[in-house]
């Protein structure tokens, strides 16, 4: 029903094929997995573990985009120099392994907003440290990649 009016039934968009035009992929909503069969009824509750981690590299749905496309919220810190430090805004989302030479795509969090490419300086679990010539990073951002070879 994501390309419906809710109420009228016309075909509104087709927000699958633009998500995945876009950014590479078309989730939309919540996903889990069951790992225990037992009863569910109405009001009861459901807890996540506080040990449990999101590891949505792991188990990919078939004729997904490469994770290298998806869409991540980063933190976005300018240490100096033309530097900024990328790092993840959600600890159960992490980033992907980058090597120094690399490219990050910074994506527009508004709509006609521009997009740029940044090189990867240095890598770390943490995340990037980044040259951001000509691009404006400072809080957060919606980056994907990496991508390319070092160099």
């Amino acid at each position: 029903m994501t390309s419906t009016e809710p109420g009228t039934g016309k075909r509104a968009f087709d927000l699958p094929a633009i998500m995945n035009e876009t950014f590479g992929h078309n989730f939309c909503g919540v996903y889990a997995r069951v790992v225990s069969g037992g009863e569910l009824v109405s009001g009861a509750s459901i807890a996540v573990g506080s040990n449990d981690v999101l590891a949505p590299y792991d188990i990919l749905p078939e004729r997904v985009a490469a994770p290298a496309l998806w869409p991540r919220l980063v933190s976005a810190d300018p240490v100096g120099r033309g530097l900024v430090r990328l790092g993840p805004a959600n600890v159960t989302w992490p980033l992907l392994p980058a090597e120094p030479g690399q490219s990050i795509r910074v994506l527009s969090r508004t709509h006609g907003g521009s997009t740029g490419k940044v090189r990867v300086i240095e890598s770390s679990r943490d995340g990037y440290v980044c040259k951001a010539d000509g691009v404006d990073l400072e809080g957060t951002a919606l980056i994907n990649g990496p991508f390319g070879g070092n160099g």
